[in-house]
C-alpha cells in the first residue's frame, strides 16, 4: 500500500494490535486488504471485530464490532465505530 494512509495503518497495527492481543484477541488471515478482522473466544460466544480501512486508501478507518453466529459462521454486526459523516478530520478541538 502506497498511500497517505500507510502511516496511519503502520502505527495501528504497531501499537493497537499489541493491545487487542493482550485482551486475548488474535488476527485472522485477511482474504480482502481493506479488512483486517480480529476474533476471541469469550463467555461460550465468539467475540469478532474488524478494522475496515478506506478503500481509496485515505487515512480512514471503521471498527465494526459483533459476535458470530454460531450456525453458518457469519459475523453479526452488532455495532460499528466511525468518524460522523460531515465531522471534522481534525485531531482536535477548536
Amino acid at each position: 500500500m502506497t498511500s497517505k494512509a500507510k502511516p496511519l495503518k503502520d502505527e495501528v497495527i504497531k501499537h493497537f494490535y499489541k493491545f487487542v492481543e493482550q485482551k486475548g484477541f488474535t488476527k485472522e488471515k485477511s482474504v480482502e486488504p481493506y479488512f483486517t478482522e480480529f476474533r476471541r473466544n469469550h463467555n461460550n460466544e465468539v467475540q469478532v471485530f474488524e478494522i475496515q480501512w478506506d478503500k481509496y486508501w485515505r487515512p480512514y478507518f471503521v471498527i465494526n464490532f459483533g459476535k458470530i453466529s454460531p450456525d453458518n459462521n457469519s459475523m453479526l454486526i452488532a455495532g460499528s465505530l466511525q468518524r460522523y459523516r460531515g465531522g471534522s478530520q481534525s485531531n482536535c478541538c477548536g
